[in-house]
């Protein structure tokens, strides 16, 4: 049981870091957001009410949440960094594949690394500037053409990989309170949702009725004869 509620948690614990991070992607702005293009080449534009491209912050916003530095310079430079360490790890990776490194690495595995690195630094180097100009690249080189990731994509992992950090929440906090000008220590948020569901019973509506006769069905009318379906309504309310 133990197991499973662990699992449980886990999975609840993904799924909220991921509405955080596509949160934070859609209503804030990045580097490259009005250099993407379509698939007809198209700049594309966002359309989220917020309108992320005219916020103060210019196109580093996002930047700013994961690294927090005081210049855009700076948080430009640290997401950069990080961007180059990921490709460089595939290009040294693609590098030592290669079948012609067999021949080198007879004589000196050592030549074969160093060979491997400053042809995966160049690569790296490349697929960078093609990331931070709008363009997407490929995963690697072995996959198809069609497995690409652009700057936004990259973004997405290391909000990922940096989303235990409890600043994140407080620098995005602080946008939103520079974004729209209000203090959010003095406002206070409400939201109702309402859900339904029917199932149906197949060979269980006599398990039901026996439920229903000591008030645990649930079903809304009851499960009277000939019906073999239930229908459960439930609404959640939520405020801060």
């Amino acid at each position: 049981m133990k197991l499973f509620a662990g699992l449980s948690d886990l999975i609840v614990d993904v799924r909220d870091e991921f509405y955080v991070d596509e949160f934070a992607l859609n209503k804030f702005s990045y580097r490259t957001l009005g250099l993407e293009k379509d698939g007809a080449g198209a700049p594309k534009e966002s359309k989220e009410l917020p309108l992320p491209a005219q916020h103060k912050l210019k196109n580093q916003e996002v930047e700013y949440m994961l690294y927090g530095s005081h210049s855009c310079a700076g948080n430009y430079s640290m997401a950069y960094a990080e961007l180059f360490a990921v490709r460089l790890a595939v290009g040294i990776t693609e590098a030592l594949a290669k079948p012609s490194n067999e021949v080198l690495a007879a004589g000196s595995p050592m030549l074969v690394l160093l060979k491997a690195v400053v042809e995966g630094a160049i690569a790296a180097q490349q697929d960078v500037t093609k990331l931070i100009q709008g363009e997407q690249v490929p995963i690697t080189k072995g996959f198809a053409s069609s497995l690409t990731l652009s700057y936004k994509d990259y973004l997405r992992l290391f909000l990922l990989l940096h989303s235990k950090e409890s600043v994140l929440l407080s620098r995005m906090q602080a946008l939103l309170q520079l974004n729209t000008g209000i203090q959010l220590s003095e406002a206070s948020t409400y939201t109702v949702g309402t859900a339904s569901a029917s199932l149906h019973l197949w060979f269980l509506p006599n398990v039901m009725k026996t439920l229903e006769a000591r008030g645990f069905s649930g079903c809304e009318g009851g499960v009277g004869a000939g019906n073999n379906i239930c229908k459960m309504t439930r609404t959640a309310h939520l405020r801060y």
